[in-house]
Order: structure tokens, then C-alpha cells, then sequence
């Protein structure tokens, strides 16, 4: 066993720890362990974005980015919904009025 130098605190610890002691700081792995766990984490994250986890939903995007896509009709529901809006927001009800017509 022998003894490395942390590479944050600077202190001696065990080479076959996998944390510092004093400061809790992973121990650096070796080039050939390193390798193998940035390969293992970019198949892990292909199999995450080829299943679609890892993408952005519909559900995700804002209410006024959901309403553009919809008819004029439902458009101006909700600027009727947001008109009482006007007498305690004014300027961001108008804000979010032009946000939901732009194209």
C-alpha cells in the first residue's frame, strides 16, 4: 500500500482509497479506468436519447408556446381568459397577449 497525494487538499491517503479522508474528493482514477467509464457512460446515454428519455416533451415547453399552435379561436379564449389580467398586470398581460398572436 502505498501513500499518493490528494489532488485537492493535498494530503497523504491510501492509493487503494477511492476518497480522500480529509476533504471527501473522489481519488482520480487511473487513464485506462477513466477510459472505461467515459465509454461506459456515453453508451449509457445513447441508450437514453435513442429511447427518447433524454429529449425535451411537449409538456415541457411554455403555455404560451403550446397556444400558438393552436386555432384563433382558442387563441382568443385565452386573451379573453387574461383581459380581467389587464387591471393588475397591465404590461406582462400584454406581454403574454402579443407573445401567443406572434407568428
Amino acid at each position: 500500500m502505498a501513500m499518493i497525494a490528494c489532488r485537492v487538499c493535498g494530503r497523504q491517503i491510501s492509493d487503494q482509497s477511492t476518497r480522500c479522508l480529509y476533504c471527501a474528493r473522489p481519488v482520480a482514477p487511473s487513464g485506462e479506468e477513466d477510459a472505461e467509464a467515459e465509454a461506459a457512460r456515453q453508451e449509457h446515454l445513447y441508450a437514453m436519447y435513442a429511447t427518447g428519455i433524454g429529449m425535451p416533451s411537449a409538456r415541457s415547453r411554455g403555455w404560451i408556446q403550446r397556444l400558438r399552435e393552436e386555432s384563433i379561436a382558442v387563441r382568443l379564449l385565452a386573451v379573453a381568459a387574461l383581459t380581467p389580467l389587464l387591471m393588475v398586470v397591465p404590461f406582462r398581460t400584454i406581454r403574454w397577449i402579443q407573445d401567443i398572436f406572434r407568428p
